[in-house]
């Protein structure tokens, strides 16, 4: 796994709503606690199966474009998500998660896109 990945610690089933609030407010990591940048949204998948699926959909898409794509945005048409954004904080959900991979394929993050 690639040292930068993230996408299971701060945007994985297993976080709460609570702690997604959390990091919109004050930049809390919902799985170490520890202090980082607020983000400018907080989300969380609903299940790990759709995080999963949007992970192997990203890389995919990267393997037929010849690894150009690095950054993948997939729609579902159905909710997959919730979150908090940074203003407010504003509660909303997402039906759209962005995926972003190294060169070679491996994930960085994948999240719900928030609003979306």
């Amino acid at each position: 796994m690639n040292p930068k990945s993230h996408f299971l610690e701060r945007h994985g089933a297993q976080t709460s709503l609570e702690s997604q609030l959390g990091r919109a407010t004050n930049g809390v990591n919902p799985t170490t606690g520890a202090q980082q940048r607020t983000p400018m949204a907080a989300t969380r998948f609903d299940s790990h199966r759709d995080q999963l699926n949007a992970i192997q959909r990203a890389q995919t898409i990267q393997r037929q474009s010849g690894g150009a794509v690095t950054k993948a945005t997939i729609p579902y048409g159905r909710r997959i998500g919730e979150g908090y954004s940074k203003a407010g904080p504003t509660y909303g959900t997402s039906s759209t998660a962005t995926v972003i991979l190294t060169p070679n394929g491996q994930a960085i993050t994948a999240y719900p896109v928030w609003g979306r």
